[in-house]
């Protein structure tokens, strides 16, 4: 499978990151010009100078885009691009992998020792295989005056009168537009009272806000809006009902899974921060905007920063390891093996007091008979599989899989690994006509008598059609974001209740980054010093239920072979795993 075509794109066209050891100081006005600074415009001016590299890559230039400063290394993100065109995009060519290759062979000529690696995209579980698993539907059942609630029943009495107090968690994903919030809240009012407290004192970051907002209202983050790669120049995410990769809009994904962690923290600070588009893609370089911001807040020792903080990642990182050893790109293990080695690097800095906890993935979909004709279970997605990598065992990580109502491994779950712990996310949801039909059809419903799933927050006044086939409503191109037309099909969202069910890791991770909050709550309490003698994994996991053969055809990404066509389970040695999991059952709550 190649690693960019037209339709699969693991990267951001033209752009690379270099990330530079050095602990050389940069002084501010440095950092603002590059030209500058002597580390950069050397290795850019011997990539320049190159004249042996191949024709196609003898004129390009390496401009800048973006300086960030660790403690004792430099990561720059620059533009491939032609010195004659400037900021051009070369036409529709992608240089990447051979302007990765060309900095590689320069690298002993600059004098300095760094790493290269794509600016690579990332998604919201994931990337070109879709999260969450199917699209989102609406609540058509009215409850009344209320909330639904996730009640977590087998926790201790300590965590379960815990409210995640003084907590602060961030959650990185997407996120609509605000006044989309605030109208759906007035809207839905008191039939909606999670999202109506979510959003009464609500603060957001235009202009520079920096004021949190006090619990239960949150705060909104777009400082980023303009470097999330546009849908036209991203992958696509997103399964429709019958399993097939079409990308659907999902700009409420983010702020669903901040509506499970608001329930379940309700007196945590919580901060949504925008890195993906309305299509659930992102790139790394925004990815690490938002780290970096997270990670100068913390250096700041603000009081009203109480550590550690918790972030949530609903997304995966890298493309799946099962689907790059088909030759296409010699040399690709190399520069995976890289990029994990520097994003591993970010995430551990010294002085990075954070929890992460991340969405395994939903690779396993059964559905799925490209990616997993043999329906087995596979491992953990980046940066959840940190965890348990033999190499980095990176113990502030907190894998999350999805179990369904019955208490089983959700089908589509990966196994998020032996560090890794389950929760409630939901299951496939089953379609009703069972098969898709040849031609377009009026419309998809899911079978009610089935639906097993998560009731979240959904703000949009229309809803992705459950089938990529179903029929378009007739102002669709109208709504369609900036400089794309809307292939998908939409519909008016029958209430105003602005309660949706969805499924997917992705629901799963908050509600154990909620749990995070709780315990660091409970040891902050119980503490004689600041000092942790276990990690907030550990505590998770001790309070969490084993089960055997929970986890059923797990195979690992190294038992995986390819083939020319795509990659293809080799040898399989498919186990049934016990593990961890926290029980977690919602309901209505009326108010």
């Amino acid at each position: 499978m190649n690693m960019q075509n037209d339709n699969i794109v693991y990267w951001r066209k033209n752009q690379v990151a270099l990330v530079v050891n050095t602990n050389t100081p940069l002084e501010p006005h440095v950092l603002l010009n590059p030209e500058l600074d002597p580390v950069w415009t050397n290795i850019r001016a011997v990539f320049k100078g190159d004249v042996v590299a191949p024709e196609a890559l003898s004129n390009l230039d390496l401009n800048h885009m973006r300086t960030f400063v660790y403690p004792s290394s430099r990561v720059y993100f620059a533009r491939c691009t032609p010195p004659e065109q400037g900021n051009a995009d070369l036409s529709g060519i992608d240089y990447t992998f051979g302007v990765l290759k060309k900095l590689e062979d320069v690298k002993e000529k600059s004098g300095h020792d760094y790493s290269v690696m794509p600016n690579w995209l990332n998604s919201g579980v994931d990337n070109t295989h879709g999260c969450p698993v199917g699209p989102p539907f609406p609540v058509k059942r009215l409850e009344g005056r209320g909330r639904y609630t996730i009640n977590l029943q087998e926790l201790p009495d300590n965590l379960q009168s815990a409210k995640g107090k003084n907590v602060t968690v961030f959650v990185l994903d997407t996120l609509p537009p605000i006044n989309q919030v605030k109208t759906a809240a007035d809207k839905a009012d008191d039939y909606n009272m999670l999202l109506k407290e979510m959003v009464v004192g609500m603060k957001d970051t235009e202009p520079n806000n920096v004021v949190n907002a006090s619990p239960p209202a949150i705060k909104l983050n777009y400082s980023f809006n303009d470097i999330i790669p546009a849908p036209t120049d991203s992958a696509k995410t997103g399964k429709d009902i019958y399993g097939r990769l079409v990308g659907f809009p999902m700009e409420d994904h983010g702020l669903a899974i901040a509506g499970i962690l608001r329930d379940l923290a309700p007196q945590a600070t919580i901060e949504c921060i925008r890195v993906l588009n309305d299509y659930g893609v992102g790139d790394l370089h925004t990815l690490l905007l938002a780290l970096d911001y997270i990670y100068k807040l913390i250096l700041k020792h603000d009081e009203s920063l109480k550590l550690p903080v918790v972030i949530n990642m609903s997304l995966v990182w890298l493309p799946p390891e099962h689907d790059i050893h088909d030759g296409s790109l010699p040399g690709i293990e190399d520069i995976i093996a890289r990029s994990k080695e520097i994003f591993h690097s970010i995430l551990t800095q010294p002085g990075f007091d954070a929890i992460f906890v991340a969405s395994s993935g939903n690779d396993s979909d059964p559905r799925d008979a490209m990616m997993n004709p043999s329906e087995v279970r596979f491992s953990p997605r980046y940066p959840a599989a940190f965890a348990d990598d033999e190499k980095y065992k990176m113990d502030t990580m907190i894998p999350v899989g999805a179990v369904n109502k019955d208490k089983k491994a959700a089908s589509y779950s990966n196994y998020p690994g032996q560090s890794g712990i389950a929760t409630y996310g939901g299951e496939l949801p089953k379609p009703r006509p069972w098969l898709p039909g040849a031609l377009s059809h009026a419309k998809t419903h899911v079978d009610a008598a089935s639906v097993d799933a998560i009731r979240g927050i959904y703000t949009a006044e229309e809803y992705p059609a459950l089938s990529v086939n179903d029929e378009k409503s007739g102002n669709q191109e109208g709504n369609a974001p900036q400089g794309m037309s809307m292939e998908y099909p939409m519909y008016p969202a029958p209430n105003t209740r602005a309660w949706a069910y969805w499924s997917g890791t992705s629901y799963a991770a908050p509600i154990i980054s909620a749990l995070a909050a709780r315990v660091i709550e409970c040891e902050r309490a119980g503490a004689s010093s600041n000092k942790r003698d276990r990690s907030i994994r550990d505590i998770i996991s001790d309070v969490a239920k084993e089960r055997q053969e929970l986890w059923t055809r797990v195979v690992e990404y190294n038992e995986m072979g390819g083939s020319p066509e795509m990659s293809q389970p080799k040898d399989l040695k498919p186990e049934d795993l016990k593990g961890k999991m926290i029980l977690a059952v919602q309901e209505w709550c009326p108010g």
